[in-house]
């Protein structure tokens, strides 16, 4: 990432109330993830409970449980 973490949750700050993203995973999913690179690691994990409650398909599912344990191994 060019402009980093920061520039990436800027980014996404507007598409927080966008309807059509209001019941999927991918908005708080990308958000743990630059959370996560920005050092706010519990901001994070919350994003990713977030990510992991809308997340409809298992191995989507699975995948968001382990990187959230990674951060809350770390």
């Amino acid at each position: 990432m060019v402009e980093g973490a920061a520039a990436g949750l800027a980014a996404l700050a507007p598409l927080r109330d966008e309807r059509t993203l209001a019941n999927t995973y991918l908005l708080p999913a990308v958000r743990a993830d630059l959370l996560s690179q920005a050092g706010r690691k519990q901001e994070a994990i919350v994003e990713y409970e977030r990510a992991i409650a809308l997340a409809r398909n298992e191995t989507v599912c699975q995948f968001l449980l382990a990187r959230r344990a990674t951060l809350q191994r770390n």
